[in-house]
């Protein structure tokens, strides 16, 4: 970032700035993405970049919209997500890359898995899949098929921890271990729980708690620690123990300016 203000270019700026959003939403510290977002914006020139693409993989432009989507949805600002993904969904339609398609309308079903509603995630992820399986993209592939599996976790939970359990093997296959994990083990555990399978939910949120830990990577944690609570309840722990557990995820939710994640865990903890 200081490279970028001491040259005072404008695409350099836009991408650090974005740079930093992507990294305030993984680690957690949702408004500050979201004014990172707000920073790439301010200094991104409509049409001036559109060659990012060749240079990241990426739309700068896009980019900037889905960030604030992401940023908007954690901090339970649903009206400003809607408004973003309704963006992103548009630019990354009019532009040519497949690619990018793919990319944006996964992350608009991602967008809905935090606000669970597995409707329109479902629906998206379905999307998503269709394009990468006829493009050939195998990672969006792959990646659409955890949304799948994740957005039927209330309808159909074999299938959810079939799918996500199977998507994740195939993610590490690919050397890639930790992007994805700690969200959909989260919702593995919660479908393994809906399938009695309580030791199985456990090792799954442990694991996903440990790989958070180690890498930083905590945009989840609020959710893992309130299914958490679901597995101590479901191993016959006292409401105690619960609601120790339901309090830590209000707790992070709370310092990392998550007003969906808050709300869910503090609606959790009020029927405890």
């Amino acid at each position: 970032m200081e490279l970028a203000r001491q040259s005072n270019n404008a695409a350099g700026l836009c991408v650090a700035h974005m740079m930093f959003a992507n990294l305030y939403v993984y680690t957690g510290n949702f408004a500050a993405s979201e004014r990172s977002a707000c920073d790439a914006a301010r200094h991104y020139g409509g049409g001036m970049y559109d060659g990012s693409f060749f240079l990241s993989g990426l739309d700068i432009g896009i980019h900037i919209h889905l960030g604030l989507m992401n940023a908007r949805s954690f901090r339970g600002d649903h009206r400003g997500a809607e408004a973003s993904m309704h963006d992103t969904l548009r630019l990354a339609e009019v532009q040519t890359q497949t690619g990018v398609l793919c990319w944006a309308v996964f992350w608009a079903s991602f967008r809905f898995l935090i606000e669970r509603d597995f409707e329109r995630a479902g629906a998206l992820a379905g999307r998503a899949f269709a394009l990468a399986t006829e493009h050939g993209f195998g990672f969006w592939v792959n990646a659409s098929k955890l949304s799948q599996g994740a957005a039927v976790v209330v309808a159909d939970p074999d299938r959810a921890a079939r799918l996500i359990g199977a998507g994740l093997a195939r993610l590490e296959s690919l050397g890639s271990r930790h992007y994805f994990h700690p969200t959909y083990l989260c919702f593995q555990a919660e479908a393994l729980l809906r399938l009695d399978g309580v030791g199985e939910a456990r090792a799954a949120v442990d694991r996903a708690l440990a790989i958070s830990a180690t890498t930083g990577l905590s945009w989840w944690d609020a959710e893992l620690h309130r299914i958490r609570a679901a597995v101590i309840r479901a191993e016959g722990g006292g409401a105690a123990a619960v609601r120790e557990a339901l309090s830590r995820a209000v707790a992070i939710a709370g310092e990392q300016g998550s007003e969906t994640f808050r709300r869910r865990a503090a609606a959790d903890m009020n029927t405890t």
